[in-house]
């Protein structure tokens, strides 16, 4: 039963976060030629159009235009985003914090694929469902949408203000390690859109698309407090 719950584990690891990697990259910042195709694909394209538009438009474009801590510099600018959101009927994306969060569907969008290849080898080396396994599987698997939910929306605060607001919880992990390395990855990912997409660590660097933080960079995170 360890075994297979070990087993599970790194399997579902592996596969969360390459999923996360190639989906954050292929839908968040789908090429225009990729965006094009979408047209072609009815109801699913338009749901992939709109994962775009508020990633890559709204979270990556509209908002935090200042510097990596500051979505909005004002009420103003905040309620024009609303109004623009409304009207072209986007509102969802309010709620969502502006692309700060992400929803069931998103949520879904992320762990689907994983928890259905996680079936599939358990049936090929068990020959059925083993539970150890899946639970083994199921755990990294929905950490990543977990991430998006409740760690991304800090990874946008200076350090000390995303520490003293945080749940217990999460502020003991965005004083971790794990919560030092996901500031510096995050923030680079907002400087070059085309690397850094993890925030579970693993595929940037299995898929050749990690970036380190350079030396300037660095300093403007402690400029705005993001390090000490």
């Amino acid at each position: 039963m360890m075994l297979a719950w070990l087993s599970g584990l790194g399997v579902g690891y592996l596969l969360a976060t390459l999923s996360e990697s190639a989906l954050h990259r292929s839908v968040g910042h789908a090429s225009p030629k990729t965006r094009r195709v979408w047209q072609r694909l009815n109801g699913l394209g338009a749901m992939l159009s709109k994962a775009h538009y508020g990633h890559a438009i709204v979270h990556h474009g509209k908002t935090f235009r200042t510097d990596h801590v500051t979505q909005f510099q004002g009420a103003d600018e905040q309620a024009s985003l609303d109004r623009e959101l409304t009207e072209s009927g986007h509102a969802s994306f309010v709620a969502l914090r502006y692309g700060l969060i992400t929803n069931f569907l998103g949520s879904l969008n992320y762990a689907g694929g994983p928890i259905a290849v996680s079936l599939g080898l358990s049936f090929l080396i068990y020959g059925r469902v083993h539970p150890s396994f899946l639970a083994g599987a199921c755990l990294p698997i929905v950490t990543t949408p977990a991430l998006s939910i409740y760690i991304h929306p800090y990874l946008h605060l200076p350090r000390h203000l995303a520490h003293s607001s945080a749940p217990i919880l999460v502020s003991w992990i965005l004083r971790s390690a794990y919560g030092d390395w996901a500031r510096r990855h995050h923030y680079v990912h907002h400087r070059q859109p085309s690397v850094n997409f993890n925030l579970l660590p693993g595929g940037d660097y299995l898929f050749g698309t990690y970036r380190k933080a350079t030396d300037d960079e660095l300093v403007d995170m402690r400029k705005i407090g993001l390090l000490e």
